[in-house]
């Protein structure tokens, strides 16, 4: 198949199937007409009988959507986009100024941010000392989009969906790394175990790759949040990485069961 003066573009040719791209102003009818394309109940072909499929565009790279700040140099991952929300970890968000998806960049407004509580070392030492523990469930926030025109992320993955905070390794491809997932505000603590023993995809959309690891168990850990701040986060879910680690810029991340058909030898 070819080009027609410039009426349309082949984006895709194969044994059985061709995709176009019209012109600005052309129809489809106008290549019927011309007997370029012929017309058969179930759709368009082409006079050597094959499928012809009409995208509005061309293929483009598909990146995953991410969290940028212009002033503090920090960002992360994206859980979730519905309508002009944007849900990520809150100490990702707190920080954040800009969704970035694809080649088109948006300014974030109004935010509702849950963070966890944090205290210098020495305030845990006191802590220890008489035995008193303030632990924090949450690293969580949603954050609006001004003029989003964008689609949805992650919506239609199914529960229970956990989000990733917080890791032990710097390196893409360390060695013995470990992970930490929390819940949401939105499910129950004990859905935290029902992605124990389960092998999970942790979605880091900041360094566009998916992660592979098992969930081991759910317990308590300590977290340094930087500053010589540090919190006790519970209940949380301890991930090890079986391929690719979550380094930082994952979080944020969405962390769900892998389906069984993508399982990781």
């Amino acid at each position: 198949m070819v080009y027609l003066m410039g009426k349309f573009k082949v984006l895709f040719e194969g044994d059985r199937a061709v995709v176009i791209q019209l012109r600005d102003g052309v129809r489809t009818q106008d290549l019927v007409n011309e007997g370029v394309l012929i017309q058969r109940e179930d759709g368009l072909y082409t006079k050597d009988n094959k499928k012809v499929i009409i995208s509005e565009s061309g293929f483009f790279l598909m990146s995953k959507p991410r969290l940028t700040s212009s002033n503090y140099g920090c960002g992360g991952s994206v859980f979730e986009v519905f309508d002009s929300a944007v849900v990520s970890a809150g100490h990702v968000l707190e920080c954040s100024d800009t969704l970035v998806v694809g080649n088109k960049s948006y300014r974030l407004g109004f935010k509702r941010i849950r963070l966890p509580r944090t205290y210098p070392s020495w305030v845990w030492d006191i802590f220890r000392w008489i035995g008193y523990e303030p632990y924090s469930p949450f690293d969580y926030g949603e954050a609006s989009i001004i003029d989003y025109d964008g689609g949805a992320y992650n919506i239609a993955i199914p529960y229970p969906r956990a989000i990733y905070v917080a890791g032990n390794c710097f390196e893409r491809y360390g060695t013995n790394c470990l992970g930490i997932a929390l819940a949401t505000p939105y499910m129950d603590f004990g859905d935290l175990e029902a992605l124990v023993d389960r092998q999970l995809i942790v979605d880091c959309t900041y360094w566009d790759y998916e992660a592979i690891g098992m969930g081991i168990d759910i317990g308590k850990v300590f977290v340094n949040y930087g500053g010589n701040k540090y919190a006790l986060l519970k209940p949380a879910l301890l991930i090890k990485f079986l391929n690719q680690a979550g380094i930082p810029g994952c979080s944020g991340s969405m962390v769900y069961p892998t389906p069984s058909i993508y399982m990781f030898p």
